[in-house]
């Protein structure tokens, strides 16, 4: 059983920002401006590696011998470990029973000291860049408005030539990478 649940947060970018980026008069177009909001947060996130704003997520996996490295970064804190039983009951470990490593940069592997414990672990922790919306990097912001305006222009990407025309900008790419996190398999590390 693998599941990665992540709560919903506030967005990166407002409503009111990508509406004045786009040139719209207000209420125009608000639940297709809303939608690309939302891939452009979810494709930002995707390309760095890490959630934008700081939100909980809930990961489960089944439970082994070794680390588990958390899959969404930089991490803030965990919440709690939880083990399910073979009877799918859940219990939250003492924190004595479980241990974790961080690996600077915002990454961290989570251990259940006693791998007999149960079938699978779960692990509830608070991952995110920033505190809210006006923490969020400029840059970050910056290639968010652009790809919003991108997606925008090519949601009848028939007239525009096809699938090439809508791919990333470069300068989406430009104002992303540096923010990118990449994850090296490291042994006794489960990804």
């Amino acid at each position: 059983m693998n599941s990665l649940i992540v709560e919903g947060g506030p967005l990166a970018v407002s409503l009111a920002e990508a509406r004045a980026w786009l040139r719209l008069g207000p209420a125009d177009e608000d639940g297709v401006v809303t939608a690309l909001i939302r891939a452009a947060t979810n494709m930002c996130e995707m390309m760095t590696g890490q959630l934008l704003i700081v939100r909980e997520v809930s990961e489960e996996r089944p439970l082994r011998s070794g680390w588990l490295r958390l899959a969404r970064q930089p991490v803030r804190s965990v919440v709690d470990v939880t083990v399910r039983d073979d009877a799918g009951l859940p219990a939250v470990l003492a924190r004595a029973a479980w241990e974790l490593r961080a690996d600077g940069d915002g990454g961290v592997a989570v251990a259940v000291l006693d791998d007999g414990a149960g079938q699978s672990v779960m692990v509830r922790y608070r991952a995110g860049l920033a505190t809210d919306a006006a923490a969020v990097p400029d840059a970050l912001k910056q290639g968010m408005l652009r790809m919003i305006q991108h997606l925008y222009a090519a949601r009848d990407s028939e007239k525009l030539g096809g699938v090439a025309d809508v791919a990333m900008p470069n300068i989406v790419t430009a104002l992303w990478t540096p923010w990118r996190r990449v994850r090296l398999a490291l042994p006794g590390v489960a990804p």
